[in-house]
């Protein structure tokens, strides 16, 4: 088994933490008060299932990893939405990335050819992506809102969305060089990068969930500041 094989196997295992969130959520009663992280976190779970299983029996799994973006896109958007309330402005930006991302799945990184990684999708999705948990913490300096912060269970989970985005980023910008035959094995260990962060992300959101209590209303914990409309 080459290094690279190992390094899949070893990324495919840890992707597994996808379950965690789902998990704890659950038990904890809380899928009302996040509801699109829930099914975010449950829907990606799934197809990095369905995925493994795929890549196990030898069949073609890359049209799965082209689906997992475009949930963590689309759901992840509204967690943030559902937290500050944005305007006109970022949901046009936000149905510009959305489409560019199925535009580019389907003509151009395109998912019907096999070894074709959505490399400029993901990366946008996840530049996308981490601007909005960064504008998050603009919201929350820029109201001024009492809010205590390692009480606040969405500051501890935009701290893990954060950390897994601005980890993967490079990543995936480079990740058709990673998964080429042509580059060392050394390099291809790079590919590890993501379910490292996507297991850090998964432990970052449980333990929020699990331990912190600071939760309004149906909302989570910054109900108060999503009447910032300003983008």
């Amino acid at each position: 088994m080459s290094v690279k094989e190992i390094s899949i196997l070893l990324g495919s295992a840890l992707e597994f933490s996808e379950v965690l969130p789902v998990l704890v959520i659950f038990l904890m009663r809380k899928s009302k008060n996040y509801p699109f992280l829930f099914y975010e976190q449950l829907i990606v779970f799934l197809l990095v299932l369905a995925g493994i299983l795929l890549q196990l029996s030898g069949f073609w799994n890359l049209p799965v990893y082209h689906m997992i973006g475009l949930v963590e896109l689309g759901l992840l958007y509204g967690f943030y939405h559902r937290q500050i309330r944005f305007s006109l402005p970022m949901h046009t930006t936000f149905g510009l990335v959305f489409i560019g991302y199925i535009v580019n799945s389907l003509f151009f990184e395109t998912v019907f050819l096999r070894n074709n990684f959505n490399t400029f999708g993901r990366s946008g999705a996840c530049f996308f992506l981490l601007f909005l948990g960064i504008y998050y913490l603009y919201v929350v300096y820029k109201e001024e809102k009492e809010i205590t912060l390692y009480k606040s269970t969405v500051f501890w989970i935009n701290a893990g969305l954060m950390f897994y985005f601005g980890s993967s980023f490079f990543t995936y910008l480079l990740s058709s060089s990673i998964l080429s035959q042509e580059i060392s094995n050394l390099f291809s260990m790079a590919w590890l990068l993501i379910p490292l962060a996507t297991f850090v992300k998964n432990i970052i959101i449980s333990l929020a969930i699990g331990f912190t209590r600071e939760d309004t209303g149906t909302g989570g914990d910054m109900a108060a500041v999503s009447s910032y409309e300003n983008i």
